[in-house]
């Protein structure tokens, strides 16, 4: 039975390769989408700018939680709007379990109770 355990790696969605500073080709082919007609229309220079704000706004961050900065905004004002709403599978075992919700600052939010 060893053999068919294994670990599931934590991030399997965000293994793609990395080309220019850290960026995948999905990155640069979205900041040159952005860049090119701003280039043709407006300024190269305003092109450029559009460019590498596409490429800020696109890149993880570690302090964000390996999120992009759009990504982070985006939660952080679903969260203001929705901050309770939470959805999950409620997967207890058969026998008598409890499962404690806390909030980040150890308050507690509610209790599911398994079993019977």
């Amino acid at each position: 039975m060893e053999e068919l355990n294994y670990h599931i790696p934590p991030d399997i969605l965000h293994y793609e390769s990395k080309y220019l500073m850290g960026f995948s080709i999905n990155d640069l082919l979205i900041a040159m989408m952005v860049a090119m007609p701003l280039m043709l229309i407006a300024n190269p220079l305003i092109g450029l700018i559009g460019g590498v704000a596409t490429l800020v706004f696109l890149r993880r961050f570690d302090s964000l939680g390996n999120r992009s900065v759009i990504t982070y905004l985006g939660a952080m004002i679903w969260y203001r709007f929705r901050p309770d709403d939470v959805q999950a599978p409620r997967t207890l075992p058969p026998s008598a379990a409890r499962v404690e919700v806390l909030s980040w600052e150890g308050e507690h939010r509610f209790t599911l109770q398994g079993g019977k």
